[in-house]
């Protein structure tokens, strides 16, 4: 548990860094308690929600 944690703290500011340094147009935020480190059998429900988010993404810039 304390590893996992440490690796999601480290994680998350090398992904902070990386965006500061070279922004992105649409940042794509996925709740940390959807699944863990090594839950890859949830694999198909993330992917199904990244699908989901962006069909969502793109119904919001046809409406505006």
């Amino acid at each position: 548990m304390i590893a996992n944690n440490s690796f999601d703290t480290m994680q998350s500011s090398i992904a902070k860094m990386k965006l500061a340094a070279y922004p992105s147009d649409i940042e794509i935020d996925i709740p940390v308690n959807l699944c863990g480190t090594f839950e890859f059998n949830k694999a198909s429900a993330l992917i199904e929600y990244g699908y989901n988010l962006c069909d969502s993404i793109e119904e919001l810039q046809e409406n505006k």
